[in-house]
């Protein structure tokens, strides 16, 4: 297959893997982002974001509870949640060659 194919392959895997996602928050299992979030607070103070860095991992805490306040609304939830799958998706695309040529052809091998 040529290169330009493949590019437009790892596009439409992309899409439809966020398409996908975004099918699945909002319409099969819509009530998982309501409950998560109905305990979730968020606030855009100085204060809040300091506090939240003073502890280890606070930094991914207050990010992670950023996205949460989007929840509570259904489709904006679900379309976040498939723009986070699809970016990890693209990434996992883009490092994954670099480790199986760097390897000898095995993904693992790089790791042991």
């Amino acid at each position: 297959m040529k290169i330009g194919n493949v590019k437009y392959c790892n596009i439409g895997l992309s899409m439809l893997v966020g398409i996908g996602m975004f099918v699945f928050w909002y319409v099969a299992y819509p009530h998982a982002l309501s409950y998560q979030e109905q305990y979730q607070l968020f606030l855009w103070t100085w204060d809040y974001f300091l506090e939240r860095l003073s502890v280890p991992g606070g930094f991914a805490d207050w990010v992670g509870e950023f996205f949460v306040q989007f929840y509570y609304v259904g489709w904006l939830g679900a379309l976040l949640l498939a723009l986070l799958f699809v970016a990890l998706q693209r990434l996992t695309a883009r490092l994954l060659p670099k480790f199986v040529s760097e390897s000898g052809g095995h993904v693992l091998g790089r790791m042991f």
